[in-house]
């Protein structure tokens, strides 16, 4: 059984994505971006004792709030911003179901595009995308939910390991990243974190 995804869920998925996240930043050597996140999750780890006492939909929020607010840096306001969009899609639930994560998500994903993220294989947004697109035709379909986020978090690590060179470029991005590829490898490590963490959340119950 999966769902409903709850905010001691989040703070439960908040704590495993810094926990995996940390793993990859030591096998990886590093990385500014990755180390940036970083200090953003475990900065909301530190105010969980606050966060855990609001409605889902406000959890996330303030979260992003205060990524933008007291982090700051450019992941800090992308994902910040993004998550604040996403929450906003919800208005107040205290929970989502699965088609409520699924618009949660892809709240997220448009506000980064909007925020002009690099698409391409192997990149952040096309790691997003494969596994949003698998969880839509999840949905339309009424698959099992536990199924479902097992093939959600499959398209993700599949889409987060392709490789290729033609890569889309908007301004934003091009001025953010040094090294295009390696910017790829991180972020498409992040988006694959991120929606595996928050599956297996909505898989504790």
């Amino acid at each position: 059984m999966a769902f409903p995804l709850t905010t001691e869920d989040y703070m439960s998925f908040l704590t495993e994505l810094e926990r995996r996240l940390g793993e990859d930043s030591m096998d990886k050597g590093g990385g500014e971006s990755l180390v940036n996140f970083l200090t953003g999750l475990r900065f909301l780890l530190q105010s969980r004792e606050t966060i855990r006492k609001l409605p889902l939909t406000a959890a996330l929020t303030s979260s992003g709030l205060l990524l933008m607010s007291r982090v700051g840096g450019y992941e800090a306001m992308l994902y910040g911003s993004a998550m604040i969009s996403g929450a906003q899609q919800m208005s107040q639930a205290e929970s989502f179901d699965c088609v409520g994560l699924y618009t949660f998500l892809n709240g997220m994903y448009q506000d980064l595009r909007n925020h002009g993220c690099r698409s391409g294989k192997g990149t952040l947004m096309e790691t997003l995308s494969a596994a949003l697109t698998r969880f839509r035709h999840g949905i339309e379909r009424q698959e099992n939910t536990v199924t479902l986020m097992h093939a959600v978090k499959a398209a993700a690590f599949s889409a987060s390991e392709c490789r290729a060179t033609d890569v889309r470029v908007d301004s934003l991005a091009e001025i953010s990243f040094s090294s295009c590829e390696e910017a790829d490898e991180l972020w498409a490590t992040i988006a694959k974190r991120w929606i595996a963490c928050i599956c297996d959340a909505a898989l504790q119950h």
